[in-house]
This record gives structure tokens, C-alpha cells and sequence, in this order.
């Protein structure tokens, strides 16, 4: 097993996915694609960056799994992708800074922390994904979460999840968006994949733990507030739940620029 760095960009340099529903589905589609294989990513404006970690045998196959699904979802033509060895833990090292700054030096609108195409919320525990485990310790031992803040310029201090009564004070907005981001979900939740599914149950469950009336988050998902009940009474992951209070502390952080 070693590392590979794949990149694809649009050609004329042309925006891949223009608003973020189009960005959450390609990050949900890379991570479908590659799994287990995923070390880092980061779709940016006009192009990918993607490290996998996988024997060569299996680049071949790899490569054009990921090059078709993107090309299936961007709005734009793209050109071959191209393949690179990580020879060296230095030069993983510097790849992973690079990649997580991505954001910063094409200035996104947002933050690089809060960038949804880029894996630094995978690495924070501010966002799960189904399937994805980056591999991020086999191609660079010893990497932490806090290599990962300090990258784009945040405190290294451990990112810690919002109380419930935080929660309470920041209200079913905040909460709702949280959660699709968590969950990698399209920001509106009125659609009726599985990521939506998700992030509506563990809002509805957070609401409820947080003392947020049901009828106020209804309200914001255009639902009824007997639907939100039935929501809160089904089997959730709780480790979701989790994931959304550590999104909205990295909000907070990022606020703080601390």
C-alpha cells in the first residue's frame, strides 16, 4: 500500500460545481467512489484533489472510477486526470497543508475550515460520512486533529462539542444547518435521500435534548411538529448527534479565530 495524489481540473478552468448542493453531492459521490481508499480531498472551485492509499495494481481501476463519477456530476468538461507517487512522510506532510489550505488560496467565500468540498471537517469530527475512515494515519503516522486546525490558521486546542444549553441559545436555524452539514446533506433537507433523513433526525433528537420546542424546528423544515416526533422516536445513530455539536463548535471557533 502507498499513497497517490490524484488531481482533475475542469477544463478553461471553468467552476465544477457552482452552489453547494451541487458540492455536497460531489463530495458524497467521491467518498462513495473511494471509501476506505480516501486519505484527503478537496474539491475547490476548477479542480480535485484527492490521496488514496492503495496498492498500484488497483490505481488503474481507482483513477477511473473517481474520473467518471466526477465528470457525471460537473457542469463542465474535464480533462485526463493526473497521477502522482507521494515518495516520501515529507512530502505527505506538505501535501496535507496544502490540500487543507486549498480554500484559503483560491479565496473561497468561507473560511478553509468550513469549506464543504475540503476533508478537514472529516478530520475534526465535524462531519460524517458513511463509509469514509481516511486513511490519513497510514500515509502520515501521527497526525492529529490538531495538525489539522493549525493548518488554517486555528487554535490546536482540541475542538470540543457544543453544551446543550449553547444549543438552546443558537436556536433551530443554527441547528438545522449544522446538521445537513454535518451529515454532508443538501443545506434546504427537503429531499428525501438518506443523508436528509439523517441530518432531520438527529435535529429533531438535539432539539428535543437542547429544550428547543418541536414546533419551532418543524416550522423551519416546513413540517408538521407530529412528524418531528416521529423523527425523535426512531433509531439514530447517536455518534451523528455528536458530529453535529462538534460542527457548530468549529463554527464558533472560526467566529473566534481561536
Amino acid at each position: 500500500m502507498r499513497p497517490w495524489h490524484l488531481t482533475i481540473s475542469s477544463v478553461s478552468r471553468l467552476p465544477l460545481f457552482p452552489n453547494p448542493e451541487q458540492l455536497r453531492r460531489a463530495v458524497w459521490k467521491l467518498s462513495e467512489v473511494l471509501g476506505d481508499d480516501l486519505a484527503l480531498f478537496c474539491i475547490v472551485d476548477d479542480h480535485v484533489h484527492v490521496v488514496v492509499v492503495c496498492e498500484e495494481a488497483e490505481l488503474a481501476t481507482k483513477t477511473r472510477a473517481l474520473t467518471r463519477s466526477m465528470r457525471a456530476l460537473a457542469a463542465v468538461d474535464l480533462h485526463p486526470t493526473y497521477v502522482r507517487p507521494i515518495e516520501s512522510r515529507r512530502h505527505m506532510r506538505t501535501l496535507l497543508d496544502y490540500i487543507l489550505r486549498q480554500p484559503g488560496k483560491h479565496d473561497l467565500p468561507v473560511h478553509p475550515a468550513l469549506w464543504e468540498g475540503s476533508c478537514l471537517l472529516d478530520l475534526v469530527g465535524a462531519r460524517r460520512l458513511p463509509g469514509v475512515r481516511l486513511r490519513i494515519s497510514e500515509a502520515l503516522p501521527r497526525t492529529t486533529q490538531s495538525d489539522a486546525l493549525a493548518a488554517v490558521g486555528l487554535s490546536r486546542a482540541p475542538l470540543v462539542a457544543v453544551s446543550l444549553e449553547e444549543l438552546r441559545r443558537l436556536g433551530p436555524s443554527r441547528l438545522l444547518a449544522a446538521a445537513a452539514a454535518a451529515s454532508g446533506a443538501p443545506p434546504t433537507l427537503q429531499g428525501i435521500t438518506r443523508c436528509e433523513a439523517r441530518a432531520r433526525q438527529a435535529a429533531c433528537r438535539l432539539a428535543r435534548e437542547a429544550g428547543i420546542p418541536l414546533s419551532e424546528l418543524a416550522w423551519h423544515m416546513d413540517i408538521t411538529p407530529r412528524a418531528c416526533r416521529r423523527l425523535v422516536a426512531r433509531p439514530l445513530d447517536e455518534d451523528l448527534c455528536e458530529v453535529v455539536l462538534r460542527r457548530l463548535a468549529l463554527e464558533q471557533r472560526v467566529r473566534g479565530r481561536g
